[in-house]
């Protein structure tokens, strides 16, 4: 009998956890008793959103899972000690933002959060990195404040 690889496992349990959280969504989010369009999006639009985008990835590295021929366990890759090191320090550095967010706010920390992990992943153009984590962060809040209607945390400098 073969041994499923463990990516289509992974797969599958976040194809349910999906499943589970969508019928969750509309339990733990009320949705807006007089939606109007002027309103912006309803609440459980992005969680939705979310929830489609991580099912619809999980399809893709199933079907991916089961269409590879090494299905076996002997050869698989294990992390190296520098590898762990990123993923830790990755790790930190979001844990970081999650805490300084509300205190410096979002225009303040996200783009030293992008740069210092840009530069830390071995993009050493400084002429990239400003630039792109500038306009990454406007980006985002332009979506976030003007399509979505939600409000990103302002900090202690832009209240």
């Amino acid at each position: 009998m073969k041994r499923l690889s463990p990516d289509a496992v992974i797969g599958g349990v976040l194809l349910i956890f999906c499943l589970v959280v969508y019928l969750i969504i509309p339990i733990q989010v009320p949705e807006l008793r007089r939606y109007d369009a002027s309103m912006g999006l309803s609440p459980a639009v992005f969680p939705k959103l979310a929830v489609f985008f991580i099912a619809g990835f999980s399809v893709v590295l199933v079907v991916l899972a089961l269409r590879s021929k090494d299905i076996a366990f002997k050869d698989r890759r294990f992390l190296k000690r520098g590898a762990r090191a990123r993923i830790i320090i990755t790790f930190c550095v979001l844990v970081a933002y999650v805490f300084l967010i509300d205190i410096f706010g979002y225009l303040v920390v996200t783009p030293l959060a992008l740069a210092f992990l840009m530069r830390y992943f071995g993009e050493r153009n400084w002429l990239l990195i400003v630039p792109l984590a500038i306009m990454i962060t406007a980006g985002l809040f332009a979506f976030f404040r003007y399509v979505m209607y939600i409000i990103l945390p302002e900090g202690i400098f832009f209240t």
